[in-house]
């Protein structure tokens, strides 16, 4: 892709809504990875987070935050009571979300403080009534609470015809993003055991009769995940050459540092999940300009206001 075709491209998105810090280093890089795809498509693969990322964060219409796969759990629906869940959930919130979002707290101690916070997080799902088929319930009871971004089945679809493997790697419970995306996607069990779709969460263990008895004890959280990603890679694609990555969270970027393919070859897709509405805000201007620019600094193109995958379908576009 040349950098007039790009331009054209961008032309067709509103200004607004996206940003890109060097424009002809995107085209140039985009360019190497479509001519690596023709020559071989098993060259490229696509990895991406999961909350805020296929999802939403926001609902406008509705004047609602939405829920990370995390925030899925009823208990009222089981016999407990959800209240006090909830007051679990606030508590460990106002005690550990600030080592996750702070980076200037020290790296160990971050890193030793967040893999507590999801441990803990996860322990409150162990319980005799919790079955795995309780998740459904629970996500129907909630679903207002979870929206995946305009077309998702789209950018999923297109991708498996492309022949290009999807990674999700995620902090969040991976029960709960198999059954939101098997709502949306086609066959997607099927892409699961064909290994066409890897989901990397946090898992959480059923045993017949005795309903939740624990969880997978490696946690995943945002500064861990290049361990997970590197090794699925090695087991499952090692002749990858290529790779876009998405992510809403700075630290997303970094799952995929330790491959060992240069960052010329890499494409990374930001969502920088302001409300659309105080987009044009000329009160909030500088500090949206400071959160866009910390953005620019990470990943390639950035896509500003929870936006949809029209401009990511596009681009994959360019590849046939």
């Amino acid at each position: 892709m040349d950098i007039n075709t790009l331009t054209e491209l961008l032309s067709t998105i509103s200004s607004n809504v996206i940003s890109i810090k060097d424009t002809k280093n995107f085209s140039t890089k985009l360019n190497n990875i479509i001519n690596s795809y023709k020559q071989n498509p098993s060259n490229i693969i696509f990895i991406t987070d999961f909350d805020y990322t296929i999802t939403k964060r926001y609902n406008y219409q509705k004047n609602l935050t939405l829920n990370s796969s995390y925030r899925f759990y009823d208990e009222s629906l089981i016999g407990g009571d959800q209240n006090k869940i909830i007051e679990i959930q606030n508590q460990l919130c106002n005690e550990y979300m600030k080592y996750e979002t702070d980076n200037t707290y020290d790296k160990k101690i971050r890193e030793k403080k967040v893999h507590e916070f999801y441990s803990k997080s996860l322990d409150v799902y162990i319980n005799p009534k919790f079955t795995r088929n309780s998740i459904g319930k629970m996500l129907t009871k909630f679903k207002d609470k979870f929206e995946l971004r305009k077309y998702t089945k789209e950018l999923f679809e297109f991708l498996i015809k492309l022949n290009v493997p999807i990674i999700i790697v995620s902090g969040g419970v991976k029960e709960v993003i198999v059954d939101l995306l098997k709502t949306c996607i086609k066959n997607f069990e099927q892409y699961l055991s064909e290994k066409k779709i890897i989901i990397i969460g946090n898992e959480l263990y059923f045993e017949e009769g005795k309903g939740c008895i624990g969880h997978s004890t490696n946690v995943i959280y945002a500064f861990n995940k290049s361990n997970f990603v590197k090794e699925t890679i090695k087991n499952n694609f090692p002749q990858v050459k290529n790779v876009i990555v998405m992510g809403d969270h700075l630290n997303d970027f970094d799952s995929v540092q330790d491959l060992d393919i240069n960052k010329n070859d890499i494409i990374g897709i930001g969502f920088v999940n302001i409300k659309p509405e105080i987009i044009n805000d000329e009160s909030k201007k500088d500090i949206i300009k400071k959160n866009v620019d910390e953005y620019n600094n990470v990943y390639d193109v950035n896509l500003i206001g929870d936006t949809d995958f029209n401009f990511v379908i596009k681009l994959l576009e360019k590849f046939t």
